[in-house]
């Protein structure tokens, strides 16, 4: 019976000994080459293994080395990292955030079409969260309009856009480009309605 609990013991060490050597090697991935920040970065990830921390916790912890690797210009592990954990953890009341910073580094990469996949994704797939009172949803809807070129779809992000945020844009604005992707369709018929409620509001100005 002893032989068999210390048997047990000894494969329960090893085991643990097995994990903490994986997540070292995880953590080592991204820390190396992070100079004077890879002390911070070290006590982060070793804070973000307690499993009992809360989402708000991990939050600011995960914003923090997503912030690091995109300044130290490591934006493909940024990426990696953050598509990982959502990965991982499927149910983060915050993974339409981590998704929106892969999908903004996508964007400034100017690989549009893995942007377009991430905005279109969190759309689909993840509830909306504020972020210093922005809405997440209403930036991958404002950065879809400008990256998409396919008028059936813009049509549909300016629908959503009028739908959840009309207190957020210019109505009239929004209108007459629903109108110009109409045209575009040739639907003349719901052109001229939105051009009809583009008309409403006469203090819009359209760019040139």
């Amino acid at each position: 019976m002893i032989k068999k609990s210390f048997l047990l013991f000894s494969v329960f060490v090893l085991f643990s000994i097995f994990l903490t050597s994986c997540a070292v090697k995880y953590y080592s991935f991204y820390i190396a080459n992070a100079g004077e920040e890879k002390r911070e970065l070290n006590d982060l990830f070793h804070l973000l293994k307690n499993e009992k921390a809360s989402s708000e916790q991990r939050f600011i912890l995960i914003d923090r080395i997503a912030n690091i690797l995109t300044r130290k210009g490591q934006q493909e592990k940024q990426i990696l990292f953050l598509t990982d954990y959502v990965e991982r953890h499927p149910i983060d009341p915050y993974d339409a955030f981590y998704l929106l910073l892969v999908a903004q580094t996508y964007e400034n990469k100017k690989e549009y079409p893995l942007a377009i996949h991430y905005y279109d994704r969190i759309l689909k797939n993840y509830p909306d969260l504020l972020y210093k009172g922005r809405s997440v949803h209403f930036h991958c809807l404002t950065s879809l309009i400008k990256l998409v070129d396919i008028p059936e779809y813009t049509v549909e992000y300016y629908k959503e856009l009028i739908a959840r945020f009309s207190d957020r844009i210019d109505l009239g604005v929004t209108y007459y480009y629903l109108a110009k992707m109409y045209e575009k369709l040739g639907d003349w018929d719901l052109a001229i309605q939105a051009d009809k409620k583009f008309l409403q509001y006469p203090d819009s100005e359209i760019p040139a």
